[in-house]
């Protein structure tokens, strides 16, 4: 399986900015294999070699949830250097 993620400009300068390319989007394990899903792998490209269909399909839900992590993170990281006012 490959996988690569392509990123905005915006993106790719607030991964940059926040110096997150080592973070840690998810860790498991499948069948006896464990992986570790960070930031750069995601951009720079991975390949993985599976045995058979279903763990294809359980690793393609990993990186699936691994590049909702990343949006999520990037929405966080956007709404850093903010005011937010809370009245009470």
């Amino acid at each position: 399986m490959q996988r690569e993620v392509e990123l905005t400009p915006e993106e790719d300068a607030l991964i940059k900015k926040a110096k997150i390319g080592e973070y840690v989007l998810t860790s498991y394990k499948i069948h006896d294999v464990d992986f570790v899903l960070k930031v750069n792998g995601l951009i720079s490209g991975m390949t993985s070699t599976v045995t058979n269909v279903q763990h294809l399909l359980d690793l393609e839900e990993e990186v699936k949830n691994s590049c909702q992590n990343l949006k999520l993170l990037l929405e966080v990281i956007e709404s850093f250097g903010g005011e937010e006012v809370i009245d009470f």
